[in-house]
């Protein structure tokens, strides 16, 4: 049943877009001379760089990546620094540079020697990457020392050229121009402060203005590097922001999208907050899970490789461990979600779960926290078959008469294990529902919520594997037809019942009274609230961001958290870049309203 006084408000400022405002992001910003970078490439890369910059030499035959012959070394060339991991991303993206199928990239090649034989020799080594050069999503334009424009149009069709700015172009070389650029300098005189005169700022507005109505991008180089003059840059409507500093404007481009980003579903919403970052940049660093650790102000961030330590008031990272750090683990990448911390005789220790990709190898892994991760260890997991591997997800850690136990989902296995904390032995096994994901104890129970549903026993109704065992299945659409959570005796690990909620169910969160239990359902957007001593669903809240809307597009709601009272539910929906903030009603909190 529901609630009749219920109030949702979601957090942020959103908009169906009519009249579409320009948008910047690191889509239009240019990695100026990229191979200075500590990490070429891949620094631009990680930051969804629209542009990103390589200036080339031929030398004995070979094309090699320098600012001048000075630095030119054979272990340097474009095809080691630039196209081999451009190739590489391209496979792993099903044919796009970036995972975001509809971004684009451009190569700007800036040639330092002879134009014509450098530029022949360029398409020969091009030539080797069909993925690169037959890509609509990537523009290899050709900067520095160029061809004459009268000859633009005999290079093959992948080969674009650098414009300059207010230079006359016939029809057939306009043709073959992808961007038009410039000397700032040759525009504006005082550039530190960056003061422009009202004859230098209508003369750049004029130029602009004459390029854009050619529909060719804009740059600018020797541009100031900081934030007045990216300011500057967008408030012309340049298309690419030079910089050297890659991750300032990045953070900076992310920041002035305060005020107007465009999210998927044609949406702009108002982003909030500070972004943090670490991990190894030629890696995906999911961050997947977060929670407190002892000392005030600091958390602890379970992501794919490993874990970090955030000081929240400083916004400063403390500490990091990845499972790098040791030979046994290197394989190893933490699973979906699941880090807990709890405190035991004056220390402080923090759990979380981690398997071997390929391999059947998994572990709950255990760190002690004494100003920076100590003493790794961690409790192997072994697998059932049919499964690949055990997969433990989310983890619980509770208090019996005494003694403390660790409680983890096992998302592969489909079971739920009750392990002693003292010699870490296992006390029992349970058989959960298909692919459990999410643990909550309340009122002496465990309640587990399992993504796929129950066991699929009857063989009248449409299943399917997912990837070991049978789900039940929408015949419509071939996803799963159902959701539950399971419930458990904490003492003895007795199943008591299963409760039906909605689709995909995932985080939970119990009530500190232990009276309600909430469960999001990612793909039926919304919370089932459970009541602890009938074991019934009391409430569904709907939490999507377009209640009134029949649309397609889920917001996936992911994760839970409750307010002090215990009235005001938080519920992040993961593909609305959103949190929903629920006054939680009589029916759904001791506390509600």
């Amino acid at each position: 049943m529901r609630s009749t006084p219920l109030f949702i408000f979601i957090i942020f400022c959103s908009s169906l877009v009519h009249a579409q405002p320009i948008l910047y992001s690191t889509a239009n910003a240019h990695s100026h001379n990229d191979y200075e970078q500590v990490q070429p490439f891949y620094l631009a890369y990680q930051e969804q760089f629209g542009s990103i910059e390589a200036d080339i030499h031929l030398v004995n035959g070979k094309i090699l990546v320098a600012h001048d012959t000075k630095q030119v070394s054979v272990d340097r060339s474009l095809e080691k620094l630039y196209l081999d991991p451009l190739a590489d991303f391209i496979k792993k993206n099903n044919g796009t540079p970036y995972r975001d199928p509809n971004r684009t990239l451009e190569l700007l090649i800036d040639q330092k020697t002879d134009a014509i034989p450098t530029l022949k020799a360029l398409i020969e080594v091009l030539k080797k990457y069909p993925s690169i050069i037959q890509n609509k999503k990537i523009i290899i334009t050709i900067s520095g020392n160029r061809p004459d424009p009268k000859d633009f149009t005999n290079y093959p069709r992948f080969i674009w050229f650098d414009g300059k700015l207010g230079e006359h172009y016939s029809k057939e070389a306009l043709s073959k121009i992808a961007l038009l650029s410039d000397d700032f300098s040759s525009y504006v005189k005082k550039k530190y402060p960056l003061e422009i005169s009202s004859e230098e700022n209508e003369n750049i507005k004029t130029i602009i203005h004459l390029a854009h109505q050619e529909n060719k991008k804009i740059r600018f180089w020797a541009v100031p590097d900081y934030q007045m003059a990216w300011e500057k840059m967008i408030e012309y409507k340049v298309d690419f922001l030079n910089t050297d500093h890659i991750t300032s404007l990045s953070d900076f481009l992310l920041k002035q999208n305060k005020k107007q980003h465009l999210m998927p579903f044609n949406r702009i919403i108002q982003s909030a907050g500070e972004v943090i970052r670490f991990g190894n940049p030629e890696l995906e660093n999911h961050a997947l899970d977060i929670a407190n650790l002892s000392e005030k102000g600091l958390m602890v961030i379970e992501d794919r490789y490993g874990i970090v330590a955030l000081n929240i008031l400083e916004n400063k990272i403390v500490d990091r461990f990845t499972f790098a750090d040791l030979p046994h683990y290197k394989g190893f990448v933490s699973t979906y979600s699941g880090i807990k911390t709890f405190q035991l005789n004056g220390k402080t220790f923090v759990l979380w779960s981690a398997s071997e990709s390929n391999n059947p190898n998994a572990s709950i892994m255990i760190a002690e926290w004494r100003d920076g991760f100590k003493n790794i260890s961690a409790i192997a997991i072994e697998k059932r078959a049919p499964a690949n591997n055990a997969l433990p997800n989310d983890l619980a850690v509770a208090e019996e008469n005494g003694a403390w136990f660790i409680y983890a989902v096992l998302n592969g296995n489909n079971e739920l294990l009750k392990i002693k904390w003292a010699d870490k032995s296992i006390v029992w096994k349970s058989n959960t529902g298909i692919a459990p994901y999410g643990i909550a104890i309340a009122n002496h129970k465990i309640y587990v919520s399992n993504w796929a549903g129950n066991i699929a026993i009857d063989s009248t109704k449409e299943r399917a594997g997912v990837p070991w065992g049978l789900a039940y299945t929408d015949p419509r659409t071939g996803a799963t037809a159902t959701g539950s959570v399971s419930v458990f005796e904490q003492h003895s690990g007795e199943k008591v019942m299963d409760i039906s909620v909605g689709l995909h169910p995932n985080a939970m969160k119990a009530s500190e009274d232990g009276k309600y239990i909430y469960v999001s359902n990612g793909s039926s957007d919304a919370i089932s609230v459970i009541q602890s001593k009938t074991n019934k669903v009391v409430e569904t809240i709907p939490v999507s961001l377009q209640l009134a809307i029949d649309s397609l597009h889920g917001s996936t709601p992911n994760a839970l958290e409750l307010n002090e009272a215990n009235n005001i539910l938080y519920v992040a929906n993961g593909l609305n870049n959103a949190i929903a903030v629920v006054e939680l009603g009589k029916n759904s909190a001791a506390n509600g309203k």
